[in-house]
């Protein structure tokens, strides 16, 4: 059908060009005649006058209109005008019409044509957009209407999926309390709150989401959500054995087919160090865009990839359309960060910055996390600074430096990250920081299975906020949540 349509347009084109041509121009005999029609009445209107029979002012008048057809006339024969056109000349022009415009035509639409894709009505367009508009006024209807009833059970029930799926892990972890609230304990909403505060806490399981699932399984043993995360929570304490052990138990009573027995096996095989098949993210963090990415594991392959960038860039979307918090801004230009894509992160963190303008914190964790990521300014030119050893403070420093030698045969990706743990860790020792970015320097030695150096950085944050008392007690339940106390 397309084809058609094409044909008929360029037929069309061609018929207009042609239209010209169709029309020949008058004989030379017929412009003869009209020269000597207007010779003759001349000579009429001279022998009128002479006869008495014509006013000299009206002869005038006749004579100029008469000398002015005589005028044109002459210039319409052939031998008077350089315009005459030979039948030939006629036939070469309507070929090279016929011929060029059609070549022309196809030339281009074969340049710049995409007959490969689909239809685009502007009705779907107007639908989709409808689309999206009701989700949003859906949600803030029901949003609306929780905060009017509050202990409406079933509308904190449809709003938490909801929370998760568009990545509001802060908004999903109450809306998850409320549920445990009102309806009692469930094994499976328990684990759904873990969930949400792993996805707050950037992919992290943290000892409250750890505690969550250890009660959900103590209700539901072979719960495989709650199962699968307390596995991660080995990972990252670096208990690979242990982390082992419990994948390879889920997986062992994990049904044929099941949505969630591929990742499991990319997991496991990413723990053992071997070549994991392509399979997308875990769903657990389908929406925690930043930790999918830094957990990548080398073996993944392109489509995991894939599906990491599309989460990544879902998150975009939404904050550009929507807005966002401090810490979403934060974990959209840490992924980008992570994923190579440096431009797209100093896009992000300017957008970031624009969004969050009113909000002096929100700047200042901005630029800390700038500097952190070596995307500061244009040039970014501290992201070619040499990383430093572990803090200072550290009495290990000539190991800790040693044992980041490794780092180097790591795939870029690993490296990558590591490059920027140690930024953060030059950063803190030469100029402090606050409890949380200590925090997560701490974490990030945890998660990477440097356990020393996450005692380290410890030992340097308890000194370098030895003054205060919240402090302190944050890192000792850090330290007891990490396993790395003492």
């Amino acid at each position: 059908m397309l084809w058609l349509v094409l044909a008929g347009m360029t037929g069309l084109a061609v018929l207009g060009a042609l239209w010209p041509l169709a029309f020949r121009r008058r004989s030379g005999a017929d412009a003869a005649s009209e020269v000597a029609f207007y010779k003759a009445q001349l000579g009429e209107i001279e022998r009128d006058v002479e006869r008495g029979q014509l006013p000299a002012e009206e002869a005038a008048g006749a004579r100029a209109e008469a000398a002015r057809r005589l005028i044109a006339a002459s210039a319409a024969t052939p031998g008077n005008s350089g315009a005459g056109e030979t039948a030939t000349a006629r036939r070469i022009a309507a070929a090279l019409v016929a011929i060029v415009i059609p070549i022309v035509a196809l030339a281009l639409y074969a340049d710049l044509g995409r007959p490969d894709l689909p239809d685009a009505p502007l009705a779907g367009r107007l639908a989709e957009a409808k689309s999206a508009d009701r989700v949003e006024a859906a949600i803030a209807r029901m949003e609306a209407h929780l905060t009017a009833s509050p202990d409406d059970a079933k509308g904190w029930a449809v709003i938490a999926p909801v929370y998760m799926h568009l990545g509001r892990f802060d908004d999903a972890v109450a809306a998850f309390r409320e549920i445990l609230r009102l309806d009692g304990e469930s094994a499976t909403q328990r684990a759904n709150y873990g969930e949400a505060l792993v996805g707050a806490a950037g992919g992290v399981v943290t000892a409250d989401a750890r505690a969550a699932f250890d009660k959900a399984l103590a209700e539901q043993p072979d719960l495989p959500a709650a199962r699968y995360y307390l596995g991660l929570a080995a990972e990252q304490d670096g208990d690979k054995a242990k982390a082992i052990a419990l994948y390879q138990g889920l997986l062992a009573e994990t049904p044929a087919g099941a949505p969630w027995a591929a990742a499991l096996e990319a997991r496991l095989a990413a723990v053992k160090g071997e070549s994991a098949r392509s399979t997308p993210a875990p769903a657990a963090s389908n929406e925690a865009p930043a930790a999918a990415a830094s957990a990548a594991p080398a073996a993944a392959d392109d489509a995991q990839q894939a599906t990491i960038r599309g989460m990544v860039e879902r998150l975009a979307t939404r904050l550009a359309q929507s807005g966002g918090d401090a810490n979403e801004w934060g974990r959209l230009i840490r992924s980008y960060a992570v994923l190579h894509e440096a431009d797209k992160a100093r896009d992000a963190l300017g957008a970031a910055r624009k969004a969050l303008a009113g909000d002096a914190g929100a700047g200042a964790g901005l630029d800390a996390l700038a500097r952190e990521l070596g995307i500061e300014g244009e040039s970014a030119a501290s992201a070619s600074a040499p990383s430093a050893p572990a803090p200072a403070a550290s009495s290990e420093a000539p190991a800790a430096a040693a044992s980041a030698a490794p780092a180097a045969s790591d795939d870029p990706q690993q490296a990558m990250i590591r490059g920027m743990v140690e930024r953060l860790a030059t950063r803190l020792a030469q100029s402090g920081g606050d409890a949380n970015e200590w925090g997560r320097l701490i974490r990030s030695y945890a998660v990477l299975h440097e356990a020393d150096k996450a005692r380290d950085a410890l030992g340097a944050a308890r000194k370098a906020l030895a003054g205060d008392a919240g402090a302190g007690a944050g890192l000792d339940a850090l330290a007891q949540e990490l396993g790395i106390g003492g």
